[in-house]
């Protein structure tokens, strides 16, 4: 079939079109949407819960019409241009086939772009590098695929082996632009990426949940999954398998529903915290109630008792009363005159100590300050040695410059001076060469007259002579010539040659000074070496002082702390003392009459006949309340011991009588079982005396022990009935929910020697006076100390200054030399860069090689020629020398001598060309050196204004950086002196705080005893009042009360939680009933046992009857005269019994406290019950959604592990595969473990075969998930790659099998795999464009037949 191709003509669009476009398109992917919700869901209070999965139908199972792809259309993606039809897609097995790089894969990523895909997972950056670029084909603006959908039949005979439904198309487009922007058509629709999936999944391609897609490399992939994945970013096997049972879409519920769990439970701890908090002030509130009704009652029967009975005791009240009072007035101006005194102390000692700290913190703050401006001020004095350095040195060029200037100025001077001289010389050798002339021809034609006489003879010779005479002179001027060019090179070359030598003498000089300078260098560097290894020393010396010093403040710190502590531990012990002894004297009372046989019937304190081991010590004493209980026979006894302490003012003492315990035997005796096995602390404490057992049960009931607050919280909450439970460390759990603990445990109240160690002084939480006195002692000891540390650290501190100073003058001279290191780090860079520069210049102005060599060169070729124009005249001079000698043979005499003055004249002439010839190249060689000093003179010029600039600059430096210096010296003292003043001022504040701490101290100690003296009298004024009043109300209203009634009912929301979830078991519902019949017949004896103590009082008061009349509506008034007369036996012996009389007037306004309380308390009991049945609906769902995705997860597993096996043995031939849970309980909590088992191998882990092996086992994973969960489609990429000839064979014939119910589409390089396929897409490249072709392989096999017949 041949390739379609529709070039687009982008000239057709309009701009109104275009702009329309560009507004419509949507963002990047649209795989960023939630698709959560295309599948089916219950919605619990806003969360999501995906429904249980349908039954999933094998691929054996699924028959009827299924959807395939008929064809894709790609136009300008990637490497198609135009409109590209790629297909016709077989409806069992199509292979796609052609050479690398001819854009095979870009099928698939055309088929992933339409299905939503990130750019990323199509190999490009974004969505605009999808666009179509080629060298012919640039400017490409958008880009679409479009996949075809059909519904079908199956049906061989066609050549596609299908029928399409008529009506079933479905058509899905992607368009994208270069701008990254794409949208979604559908059957040519514009809709969101939603709409794809939906249609999609419906017909059974699920994007969600992708596995029919495998791209290249994917196998491999799969080969190397972990377990489980190591963060939520990368995928192990575990999520792998989830993804495709699809129990992944539990994961996000699971979570919202716990953070929704988290929420709920800490909504229920505060509701519960808060029941707890009202239900415990309800309870507070329930005891004065029962008071006031019990007073009530008793008020109704003893009103006709009260009346002369309270007035009586009123006139006895009032007489204490006025006692009391002025003792109260005279205590509280002595108590408010040391609060006076003391609040004066601390409000000095606060405003010093703010004062301290202003002042610390200033002083830190100052420090840091003055360290900060050391730092600012060594900058600064490194700053003006630097810019002074660079000044001198700048001074120095500037000298070095004017010489040379000078030096040059003498050069130019001397050369112009020379052409003045050398031109008057020139003028006077001038001026002497034309008379020369004139005589050197008059002397020719005086010899020539002469001679004329021998003229006949001589005329042969004269007539050689006058042959070779121009030769000869011409010979003799080109000698002259010579000699002059030979000269003027010479002196040339001296010219040229002096200018280097100039600047090799000026690199020289800086040479040596680079050597001084280095020498220079090396000794400070040695000074400051040593300089700093003294300062290492002194710093050495000053960590050693510091680290004494630290030692010492630490002492000093720890001594200060010691001190307070113990000072403070003073205060207690002696406040303790006085209370101690206050607590343990009414005891000891007791004691003392029972010892003297005063009182009969006294038994002994509880707590001094039992005994506990010591671990049990603390837990004991903090539940048992009666260890300090007085045990007596009978009532009257206990009467009689109240009497005796009222009547001596010893204070105050509980008493438990023998025969009204006797009710607590049963319980005592009773052997339950508790939460957790627990015991009862009754059970650990030994009853030395067992008339005292039941005492001691009185204090602790069934008390049980924890081992700590945990356990003690499960065994007091954690069932329906409360407990009293107490930790090893005192901590208790009341049964009201009430927690207490903390501070210093009780301990050592059980024990036969508890009162002795009280009259000896020697118990743990009971002080003496000598306790008192050692610790004076050790204060005074340890203030000596203090002081002793504090000299020593001042010492140490002065020590540590003078080392400082030490180091500050070394520090200077390390500066010093520092500074003379870094200017002459910064001159020796100068140096080297003038050294280099002057090489430069050197270089520059040494001559060039070229130049020498060719001067040389010439010189010598003059000297040559010079040498050969002698030779030649010399020749043609001897043979002219020679003639002559002839002619003056023949003319001797006056010829001669007029031949004689001829050469001397001639001679002379010569000496005076050559003369002249000499001064004007000495002149021409003094222009040029004026002109060369001339230019080096505007070089050093610039120089020096330029280092004149910078020295300017740098003495204006210098100049602001003096003042800053002198500033900062001054601001450095001035800063010292003030930390010096700050310190001594601390020090001077702090003391004065210490005595103002022992003055408050002493106080302190005398407000105690005041403090206790004033409570105490206030306790018994207040008690004086308190009767006063209740006779006074009792007077003025005597009456009946009507009797209010309690609603007490106590309601525990988690209990009826847990109730109304059980009440489906039976066996729950009536232990629950048995328990609260418990708890009722519990709170019942309660209740009788306070009846039978109303009861008692009543009895009481009924014993003591007289003929009062009861019905008299007027009671008498007594004067204080008839008081005095009154019979104060006659009166007791009348009056209600001590009980009666104890029983104070409570405060009636609890009650409509109370009813407030317990209207809150059922509001919070309603509260929490229904937060309680929220966080159990979400705690149920929770584990029911857990559970249905371990439920759908393992019947998945395990049927995808059955296949594996099967497909794994198929694949190789007698291999054996198998998934097996990391955590067989948990299966989500390791992950799943992939081994294998190669034929005739042993079993291993798949990461550790082979890469053939690895593809084997990834495909058969991948067959039996596609056979588990089907595929209507499924698209490979080369899964081949790594397979042999064999194994790919085995593949190809399974897949072959495989697609009676599925389209596969594979892109294959193996024959054996495309050879199976029933249609080949050929994918191949024309002019940098993909092109495509496709052949049914049923064509070409009945060809062959056709052919083979």
């Amino acid at each position: 079939m041949a390739s379609k191709r529709k070039d687009l003509d982008h000239g057709q669009s309009s701009q109104a079109k275009t702009k329309r476009i560009r507004q419509e398109k949507v963002g990047d992917f649209s795989d960023d949407e939630d698709l959560s919700d295309i599948e089916e869901n219950e919605i619990f209070n806003g969360i999501r819960i995906p429904l249980e999965l349908p039954p999933i139908v094998s691929a054996e199972e699924n028959a009827g019409p299924r959807m395939v792809i008929k064809n894709i259309v790609a136009n300008n993606f990637k490497s198609y241009y135009g409109e590209v039809d790629i297909g016709p897609f077989h409806k069992s097995l199509t292979s796609i086939v052609g050479a690398n790089g001819s854009g095979k894969s870009n099928v698939i990523d055309s088929l992933l772009f339409v299905f939503g895909y990130r750019s990323t997972k199509i190999r490009s950056k974004k969505v605009s590098v999808l666009l179509h670029k080629s060298d012919k084909h640039k400017d490409v603006h958008q880009c679409s695929v479009t996949v075809n959908f059909v519904h079908i039949h199956d049906d061989d005979t066609q050549d596609l082996g299908f029928i399409a439904i008529p009506g079933s198309e479905i058509t899905i487009t992607r368009t994208a632009f270069k701008d990254n922007t794409s949208f979604y058509t559908l059957n040519n629709k514009r809709v969101k990426f939603k709409e794809i999936a939906t249609i999609l999944k419906k017909n059974g391609i699920d994007l969600i949940h992708n596995r029919f897609l495998i791209l290249q490399g994917e196998v491999e992939q799969i080969a190397m999954m972990k377990p489980k994945a190591e963060n939520e970013h990368s995928t192990g096997m575990l999520e792998y398998l989830e993804d495709i049972i699809g129990t992944v879409r539990y994961k996000k519920p699971i979570i919202k529903l716990e953070e929704k769990v988290k929420e709920l439970s800490a909504e229920k701890t505060e509701k519960i915290t808060r029941l707890k908090f009202v239900a415990k002030e309800r309870e507070e509130l329930l005891e004065p109630v029962e008071n006031c009704i019990r007073f009530l009652k008793l008020e109704n029967r003893k009103t006709w008792l009260m009346n002369k009975t309270y007035q009586f005791e009123m006139y006895k009240i009032n007489k204490k009363l006025k006692t009391k009072t002025e003792k109260l007035t005279k205590i509280e101006e002595e108590l408010t005159n040391i609060e006076n005194e003391v609040a004066i102390i601390e409000e000095s000692k606060k405003n010093k100590q703010e004062t301290v700290d202003g002042f610390n913190e200033k002083l830190k703050d100052n420090t840091k300050k003055h360290t900060e401006h050391k730092k600012k001020h060594k900058k600064l004095s490194d700053q003006v040695f630097k810019v002074t350095n660079s000044l001198n040195n700048n001074v120095k060029e500037i000298k070095q410059y004017e010489n040379s200037i000078t030096q040059e100025k003498k050069k130019i001077a001397k050369a112009e001076d020379l052409p003045i001289v050398k031109e008057a010389e020139l003028k006077k050798l001038q001026s002497q060469l034309v008379p020369l002339e004139e005589e050197c021809s008059k002397l020719e034609a005086n010899y020539t007259k002469i001679n004329s006489s021998g003229f006949e003879k001589s005329k042969k010779f004269r007539e050689e002579k006058d042959a070779l005479a121009p030769e000869e002179l011409k010979l003799q001027k080109l000698v002259g010539i010579k000699k002059n060019q030979l000269q003027t090179l010479n002196t040339e070359f001296e010219v040229l040659l002096d200018s280097e030598k100039s600047e090799n003498e000026k690199l020289l000089k800086l040479e040596e000074d680079l050597s001084k300078g280095t020498n220079e260098f090396q000794e400070n560097e040695r000074s400051k070496e040593n300089s700093e290894t003294a300062i290492l020393n002194c710093k050495s010396s000053i960590k050693d002082l510091e680290r004494n010093i630290e030692e010492l403040k630490i002492n000093e710190e720890q001594i200060k702390t010691k001190l307070q502590t113990i000072r403070q531990s003073l205060t207690e012990k002696k406040t303790a003392y006085a209370e101690t002894t206050g607590r343990s004297r009414p005891i000891l009372y007791t004691l003392k009459l029972k010892d003297e046989g005063k009182i009969s019937g006294i038994l002994g304190r509880c707590g001094d006949y039992g005994q506990v081991e010591g671990k049990y010590d603390i837990p004991a004493c903090t539940a048992c309340g009666s260890t300090d209980q007085i045990v007596v026979e009978t009532a009257e006894a206990a009467q009689a011991c109240i009497k005796m302490l009222k009547e001596n003012n010893v204070g105050r003492l509980t008493f438990s009588v023998l025969p009204q315990i006797q009710k607590l035997k049963p319980l005592a005796d009773a052997k339950n079982n508790y939460p957790e096995n627990s015991k009862r602390i009754f059970d650990y404490i030994q009853i030395l005396d067992q008339r005292f057992r039941l005492t001691f049960y009185s204090g602790v009931y069934d008390t049980l022990l924890a081992e700590d607050l945990e356990q003690a919280r499960r065994i007091a909450f954690g069932t329906q009935t409360r407990y009293r439970v107490v930790t090893y460390k005192g901590d208790l759990i009341d049964q009201s929910g009430i927690m207490s603990g903390g501070g210093r445990p009780n301990k050592g109240k059980i024990g036969p020697q508890e009162t002795k160690s009280k009259l000896a002084g020697g118990n743990t939480h009971l002080v003496s006076q000598n306790d008192v006195e050692k610790l004076d002692k050790i204060i005074q000891d340890l203030e000596i100390k203090l002081r002793e540390t504090q000299s020593k650290i001042f010492d140490l501190q002065l020590n540590v200054q003078n080392y400082h100073g030490q180091i500050d003058e070394l520090n200077k001279v390390v500066r010093q030399c520092s500074s003379h290191i870094n200017a002459w780090k910064e001159k020796e860079i100068q140096l080297k860069n003038l050294i280099l520069t002057q090489k430069k210049i050197a270089i520059e102005k040494k001559t060039n090689p070229i130049v020498v060599a060719n001067k040389k060169s010439d010189i010598k070729k003059a000297e040559e020629e010079l040498n050969v124009a002698i030779e030649e005249y010399n020749v043609v001079k001897s043979k002219v020398d020679a003639i002559k000698k002839k002619i003056e043979l023949i003319t001797e005499g006056e010829p001669k001598e007029a031949k004689l003055l001829l050469d001397e004249a001639t001679d002379k002439l010569d000496k005076t060309r050559c003369a002249i010839n000499q001064i004007n190249v000495n002149i021409q060689a003094a222009h040029r050196q004026v002109k060369i000093s001339k230019n080096q003179i505007e070089t050093l010029k610039d120089r020096i204004n330029k280092a004149k600039n910078q020295e300017q600059t740098l003495k204006n430096q210098l100049i602001e950086l003096n003042e800053k210096l002198a500033q900062s010296n001054e601001l450095d003292e001035e800063m010292e002196e003030d930390l010096k003043k700050q310190r001594i001022h601390i020090e001077k504040l702090q003391k004065e705080i210490d005595d103002g701490n022992e003055k408050s101290t002493d106080l302190r100690m005398s407000k105690v005893n005041i403090s206790k003296s004033l409570d105490d009298t206030k306790v018994e004024i207040e008690r004086l009042v308190q009767e006063l009043g209740s006779k006074k109300k009792a007077l003025s209203n005597l009456k009946l009360h009507t009797i209010p009634k309690i609603d007490n009912n106590h309601r525990d929301p988690v209990t009826e939680s847990y109730q109304n979830r059980e009440l489906k078991d039976k066996s729950i519902k009536l232990n629950t009933l048995d328990v609260s019949v418990d708890e009722e017949n519990s709170k019942n004896n309660d209740k009788s046992q306070k009846t039978d103590d109303t009861e008692k009082i009543h009895d009481d008061i009924n014993q003591n009857d007289d003929d009062n009349d009861i019905d008299n509506k007027e009671l008498p008034q007594y004067t204080d005269e008839q008081m005095e007369s009154i019979d104060e036996t006659a009166l007791k012996n009348a009056k209600l019994s001590d009980t009666e009389k104890n029983i104070e007037k409570p405060n009636f306004n609890v009650l409509d406290e109370y009813d407030k309380r317990n209207k809150q308390y059922h509001e919070k009991a309603n509260e929490v019950t229904e937060v309680l049945k929220l966080y159990n609906d979400h705690v149920d769902m929770t584990n029911k959604v857990k559970q249905r995705r371990r439920d759908e997860f393992m019947a998945s597993f395990k049927k995808i592990t059955i296949k594996l096996k099967e497909m794994y043995q198929m694949i190789t031939l007698g291999g054996d595969a198998e998934l097996e849970l990391v955590d067989s309980l948990d299966p989500f909590s390791e992950g799943v473990n992939f081994s294998v088992r190669p034929p005739k191998k042993t079993w291993k882990v798949i990461t550790n075969l082979s890469g053939g092996e690895k593809t084997l086992s990834s495909l058969a994973l991948v067959f039996a998930l596609h056979y588990y969960k089907p595929s209507p489609l499924y698209v490979m990429d080369e899964i081949d790659a790594a397979l042999d000839f064999k194994n790919v064979s085995i593949i190809a014939y399974y897949i072959k099998e495989r697609t009676k119910n599925s389209q596969f589409i594979i892109i294959s390089l193996r024959s054996n795999m495309f050879e199976k396929a029933n249609v080949l897409v050929g994918i191949y490249k024309t002019n940098d464009c993909t092109a495509t072709t496709s052949i049914t392989t049923s064509e070409y096999s009945n060809r062959e037949k056709a052919y083979s017949k």
